[in-house]
C-alpha cells in the first residue's frame, strides 16, 4: 500500500533528523515529494509506521501518515518524483 508522509519539525538544526530520513528511506520504494512530504509503499499500516518515525523525532514535533488510495495529480515535481509518482500510483 502507498502511504504518505507528512511532518513539522520543530527543533533546530534539521541536520538532527537524519535518523527520520534514514528510517524513512529504509522502506525502499519512497519518494521525497515536497520538503516535508514524502511517499512509500509498504506492506505495514499506518500505526506502525507512526510507531516507527516517533523514534526518530522531538516532542514538539509533529507527523502524519495516511494511505493513499485513488487518482492523482501534480504540477512541476522534479523528474525524479515525477516517475515515481507515475510507477507507484497510475
Amino acid at each position: 500500500m502507498a502511504y504518505a508522509i507528512a511532518y513539522d519539525l520543530k527543533a533546530a538544526p534539521i541536520e538532527e533528523y537524519e535518523s527520520l530520513y534514514a528510517a524513512i528511506r529504509a522502506y525502499g520504494t519512497f519518494a521525497h515529494v515536497l520538503n516535508s512530504l514524502w511517499f512509500i509503499q509498504t506492506t505495514e499500516n499506518a500505526v506502525t509506521i507512526r510507531g516507527e518515525l516517533l523514534q526518530h523525532l522531538k516532542s514538539s514535533d509533529r507527523l502524519i501518515v495516511f494511505g493513499i488510495t485513488g487518482e492523482s495529480a501534480w504540477n512541476d515535481l522534479v523528474p525524479k518524483v515525477s516517475d515515481w509518482l507515475k510507477t507507484n500510483f497510475n
